[in-house]
């Protein structure tokens, strides 16, 4: 049996501001917010170097 993992609907640059979406952050996949200045957890936590971002699926 094999898996398929799809990776649709990942976008460079930024989602609209207060919106929470899928990040790649690191090696994972985590939920944060765009505030139109940075990227924040869910939980408030600043993010750096987050590079693509998604809708929630």
């Amino acid at each position: 049996m094999t898996g398929t993992v799809m990776r649709l609907g990942w976008q460079a640059g930024y989602p609209p501001t207060g919106k929470v979406v899928e990040v790649w952050y690191s090696v994972a996949i985590i939920l944060a917010v765009w505030n139109g200045s940075e990227w924040r957890t869910a939980d408030g936590q600043l993010l750096d170097d987050v590079s693509h971002w998604r809708y929630r699926q």
